[in-house]
């Protein structure tokens, strides 16, 4: 299996079209055709299933690609760091993160070591605190950024001097936005959206929820991204769960943020695997990180 295989089923992974695949590839289709269809021989299991339109991956072709990825991914992290100098640093930092204004204590360390060491590169990958940390587990990112650090014996862990409130997004014209705050006795009596994760005991937004078992609750919606969920909101499909200052709730906007009662505080951690094996892009990111968010004596 060579690397160049790999890299041509991934195109046509990514394209979902053997004659687009080709055409990003720069080699002809039927080409592009004999190339996967040796690797399918190679492997004896069909990768994709195969349409006029459309070329889509079957389950073994869905393993495939994420071996593929990681694969391909150190293997050009190994070229770029053979690229480093003594002078000179190359190289790719993959960051999963959720989303949070609080990306801005890595913003400002990524603009200050661009001026000194152009050639790294930035890769940003969204998600929530359990997709991160499964991208973590399998080495498709180097850091992440999450709500809360449960598995403080898999990670190492940097606090972020910053933090969000959990509550509801609401719209502005409901009765509900004129209150302060919402009780734990008042969300069952409410429609609710909620992470994705909720079912699976995943979510960190809603432990608070969860910790009354006699509570009940009414889910009418789950959301991966909170831009999904406001649009729910908006159309009074239910209230969305989440942290202040995903959605803009100023002027014009409609809607408000109503944060739960007592506070239910969710802290911001930077996070990476234990003993794990860094590029030299990778360990200079970290030393910075350290530098910007450590006191001087730590």
């Amino acid at each position: 299996m060579e690397l160049r295989t790999l890299r041509y089923f991934l195109a046509v992974a990514r394209e979902e079209n053997m004659t687009e695949a080709a055409r990003q590839l720069h080699v002809t289709q039927p080409t592009l055709s004999r190339q996967i269809m040796d690797l399918e021989e190679e492997l004896g299991k069909p990768l994709f299933f195969r349409s006029n339109r459309r070329t889509i991956l079957t389950e073994d072709g869905m393993h495939l690609r994420a071996r593929a990825e990681e694969i391909i991914s150190l293997v050009d992290a190994t070229e770029m760091e053979f690229l480093s100098t003594e002078n000179q640093i190359y190289g790719e930092v993959r960051i999963g993160a959720g989303e949070s204004s609080a990306i801005s204590y890595l913003t400002d360390t990524i603009s200050k070591i661009k001026k000194r060491y152009p050639g790294i590169r930035y890769r940003f990958i969204s998600g929530n605190s359990a997709t991160i940390q499964e991208l973590l587990d399998h080495n498709q990112i180097d850091f992440g950024l999450i709500l809360e650090n449960h598995h403080p014996e898999l990670y190492e862990t940097l606090e972020i001097p910053s933090h969000h409130y959990t509550g509801i997004l609401v719209r502005k014209d409901d009765p509900l936005a004129q209150r302060p705050y919402i009780t734990r006795e008042m969300i069952a009596e409410l429609p609710l959206i909620v992470s994705d994760r909720y079912n699976h005991h995943q979510d960190a937004l809603t432990p608070w929820i969860r910790s009354d078992k006699n509570l009940p609750l009414n889910i009418v919606a789950t959301y991966d991204l909170i831009y999904n969920a406001s649009i729910l909101v908006e159309h009074k499909i239910g209230y969305a769960v989440t942290i202040d200052g995903l959605v803009y709730t100023g002027e014009g906007s409609p809607f408000a943020f109503l944060p739960f009662s007592p506070d239910q505080v969710m802290n911001i951690q930077f996070i990476w695997r234990s003993h794990q094996l860094m590029s030299k892009a990778c360990d200079y990111f970290l030393s910075e990180v350290k530098n910007d968010l450590l006191p001087p004596h730590a």
